[in-house]
């Protein structure tokens, strides 16, 4: 889902390597050590990633539906686990990156397009 949200170019090689990217963090193994907490830390990027999709529709179609449904996501990922924060921003600043690097867009119009969902946030 991060790959959709960072736009980047669907080949096998670069999803396989972002999936591999992810299972060789440290972290996750200390997610699936603690049996009981492992269900929702794993369940949150999905919400998070859900949620700042919506936040991305709702900027860009005006909706106040997409409003209401990526506020309620994001809140309820800060409600359940306050350190989804730095997921937050690592997913929103990787996305403004890779805008940049990929050549889209001058990096004035990529934070114009990123406040609306910074202040969703």
């Amino acid at each position: 889902m991060l790959a959709k949200y960072w736009k980047i170019p669907a080949t096998t090689l670069n999803y396989s390597l972002f999936a591999t990217f992810v299972a060789i963090i440290p972290y996750t193994l200390v997610w699936l050590y603690y049996a009981k907490d492992a269900l929702i830390n794993l369940s949150l990027p999905l919400i998070v990633m859900s949620g700042l999709w919506a936040s991305n529709n709702a900027t860009n179609t005006k909706s106040k539906l997409w409003y209401g449904l990526a506020i309620f996501l994001l809140v309820f990922a800060f409600s359940s686990y306050v350190a989804v924060i730095n997921m937050i921003g690592v997913c929103v600043l990787g996305s403004m990156v890779m805008d940049y690097a990929y050549g889209k867009q001058n990096f004035i119009d990529i934070v114009r397009n990123k406040i609306p969902t910074i202040f969703i946030v």
